[in-house]
């Protein structure tokens, strides 16, 4: 009995990664910036050193895409990775509450909750940053309630180059080590090596553009661009919207049992989990009030185990507030009220996430970008040669290599460039692959062309995208 909440952890993270590696291999990444992530890691393989490739992002992620694809893995690769880093999420959770609770139910409850949570479960299957975040996020946090500053600051060091929350959440960090530490050594041991990371970065950006944090400014004037554009659908701008409303959406009135269990969180002074979980959920907030960023759901993934720490801790929390009520002490039993409450709240956060909801997922994933994958299949299985492509997701579906791509707009693209590139490739072909409206100018010239030994044929004419191969005037010279 001593190990049945390990099995039922285990269990847990067991069923949901199954379910995970199915949306996986049912279809595509449904999220476009992962392929925006891909498309710079493969950029990078040519010119690594360019930092202006990296945009608005930190630079991390991209060099990760860069290894894979190097070693001809990308973006499937990546979901199967995060796949297994969300496996390991709820473990190392619950090994973080343990630390102040070791012989408690309620931190594998906490790491279940986890395993559980929908948002986690859509999410984990995509090629996005956010699952390395929060697994960095508590395993700097583990080290500092182990009295390994130092090393989380090490760990986290990695975060702060992959999202711009870890530069927020570093004065909660430094708070932790200081209240676990008791002196000012410990938060300077855990403040070193991520600060020399963002310095690092912060100097690298500004030899080569000239500008300091021009990252930030550009940051800043994409969302007001991509808020100018916000036709009312998104989510309300409001203070409650990570704090409440996003929790209930996903998990609903189950959601009510957190704060409940944050004062059995202060009760056992599980800071690693309270103090940067709870900053981390007011730099959000902020944000999001204030229009700093677009409110989306994938800035919840590392408050999550804020919340599934405390619906952890909610159950054992309810019964002693039940019992402190003198007419009910002899009708709750500690134990027995406790697991009611919490299979209760288990039962309610499961069926949240129902099975009809999960099969529309898996039809999703199946029917994603459907055109593109087409045209990359066509790519794919066609004679070498180079390509003009302004598709991101045709690029990475056809797993061709880097090189083998200009990324043109292809509405500027001729007959010529055409050629010229089949010309220069010595392989006596090009291809063109966009959307069916970028066609245009093509379309007109191969109206008019009479070039001798030039020629022109579909290799896919669909009805969104096609694929078109463009052969050298001296096509039939060439080997």
């Amino acid at each position: 009995m001593r190990r049945l909440p390990l099995f039922l952890l285990l269990g847990s993270v067991l069923v949901v990664t199954a379910l995970r590696i199915a949306l996986v291999r049912a279809g595509p990444d449904l999220d476009s910036d992962s392929y925006g992530h891909a498309i710079i890691g493969r950029t990078l393989l040519a010119n690594w050193s360019d930092v202006r490739q990296h945009w608005v992002w930190l630079p991390l992620w991209h060099f990760v895409f860069t290894g894979l694809t190097f070693l001809s893995a990308g973006v499937t690769e990546v979901r199967y990775l995060n796949v297994a880093v969300c496996a390991a999420l709820p473990c190392v959770l619950t090994a973080l509450l343990r630390v102040r609770d070791p012989r408690g139910f309620a931190p594998y409850l906490g790491g279940i909750f986890a395993s559980v949570f929908p948002l986690w479960i859509e999410h984990g299957t995509s090629a996005e940053p956010e699952p390395w975040f929060a697994l960095l996020f508590l395993g700097a946090a583990l080290c500092i309630e182990k009295r390994r500053p130092a090393l989380g600051g090490v760990v986290f060091a990695f975060a702060v180059l992959l999202r711009y929350e870890g530069w927020a959440v570093l004065p909660a960090f430094a708070l932790l080590a200081l209240l676990r530490g008791r002196d000012l050594r410990a938060p300077l041991a855990f403040l070193a090596a991520p600060v020399a990371a963002i310095a690092f970065w912060c100097i690298m950006h500004q030899r080569a553009t000239g500008e300091w944090l021009q990252f930030v400014r550009l940051n800043r004037e994409f969302v007001v661009e991509a808020r100018s554009h916000n036709d009312g659908s998104g989510p309300e701008q409001t203070v409650y919207w990570y704090a409440a409303t996003l929790p209930y959406r996903e998990i609903g009135w189950t959601a009510l049992l957190a704060p409940v269990g944050l004062w059995g969180l202060v009760r056992r002074r599980q800071l690693g989990v309270l103090v940067p979980g709870v900053w981390l959920l007011g730099f959000v907030t902020y944000g999001w009030v204030r229009g700093q960023h677009l409110g989306l759901d994938r800035h919840f993934f590392t408050i999550v185990p804020l919340y599934a720490a405390a619906l952890g801790y909610g159950p054992e929390t309810v019964v002693r507030l039940l019992r402190a009520w003198a007419p009910l002490r002899a009708l709750v039993l500690p134990g027995l009220g406790t697991v009611a409450v919490a299979a209760w709240a288990l039962f309610a956060v499961i069926r949240s996430y129902s099975w009809p909801a999960y099969e529309r997922g898996l039809v999703w994933h199946r029917a994603a970008f459907l055109p593109e994958r087409e045209a990359a299949a066509a790519l794919a299985t066609a004679p070498p040669g180079a390509v003009f492509c302004d598709l991101p997701r045709v690029e990475i579906f056809s797993r061709l290599p880097p090189a083998r791509f200009v990324r043109w707009n292809v509405a500027d693209v001729g007959l010529e460039n055409a050629r010229g590139e089949a010309r220069s490739e010595g392989r006596g072909r090009a291809y063109v692959v966009s959307r069916n409206d970028k066609f245009s100018k093509l379309n007109d010239e191969m109206a008019h062309d009479a070039a001798p030994g030039g020629g022109q044929r579909w290799l896919l004419r669909g009805t969104e995208v096609s694929v078109l191969e463009v052969d050298a005037p001296a096509a039939a010279a060439l080997p």
